[in-house]
Parts: C-alpha cells; structure tokens; sequence
C-alpha cells in the first residue's frame, strides 16, 4: 500500500496527511504578520484613499518613496568615501 506522504526535510521526518497543511498555514501567519510589520513602518496601517485604484496609487507611490530612501541611504558613505570624507 503506497501512502502519499511528504518528507520535511528540515526537521528529517515525514509529514502526516495534514501536516503539510498546517506547515503552509504557518508560512502565511509569518508572511501576513511581515506584511502588517511594513505597513506599520511605511504608515500604511492606516490608508487614506477611498477607491481601489487610489490606494494601488498611495500603495506604489510609498514603496517607491521607500525605495528611493533606501538606495540614497545605502550609496552615500560610498559617495563621501569617494570624496574623501
């Protein structure tokens, strides 16, 4: 009799029939608490558009402020290193 089981390589056992299920619940709980964690650091826990496409809009236009802020941080040491700062 062929049992259709995966093996959980990480912890080196096999899974139950409904183990795999709760293994891909967990990775959504991190990925929805990850979500929320950036929408708190980007000030987007609380939008203040009304239609969907504003806040696609509002979404897009703070990642790319992020984004910017991010890249600007990480080249300036090299840019006042090249300087000789």
């Amino acid at each position: 009799m062929h049992q259709n089981r995966h093996v959980d390589f990480r912890r080196g056992r096999r899974l139950g029939k409904y183990d795999h299920l709760i293994e891909l619940y967990g990775f959504r709980w991190h990925s929805e608490l990850d979500i929320r964690s950036i929408k708190q650091t980007l000030g987007l826990d609380h939008v203040r558009c009304k239609s969907p496409s504003m806040v696609r809009k509002e979404l897009w236009m703070t990642l790319l402020a992020y984004n910017l802020i991010r890249t600007t941080a990480l080249y300036v040491p090299e840019v006042l290193r090249a300087e000789g700062n």
